[in-house]
């Protein structure tokens, strides 16, 4: 049985602010790929369709990476 995913404060607004769900993040992290990151920590990522204005900046993007 795999451990349940708990998000922080920090992950929730970044997730906010990137226009992530946490369906998402929670697919990204079991089905990504994963590559070294800095600091000895780890990356995945995953593309999911988004087709409208960034909530950062309101550009539009058509995928969230």
């Amino acid at each position: 049985m795999e451990k349940p995913i708990e998000f922080s404060e920090h992950a929730k607004l970044q997730m906010k602010l990137r226009g992530a769900t946490d369906n998402e993040v929670v697919t990204a992290i079991h089905s990504g790929k994963w590559e070294n990151a800095k600091r000895g920590k780890f990356h995945s990522q995953s593309d999911f369709a988004f087709n409208k204005k960034s909530p950062v900046n309101q550009k539009f993007i058509k995928l969230k990476l």
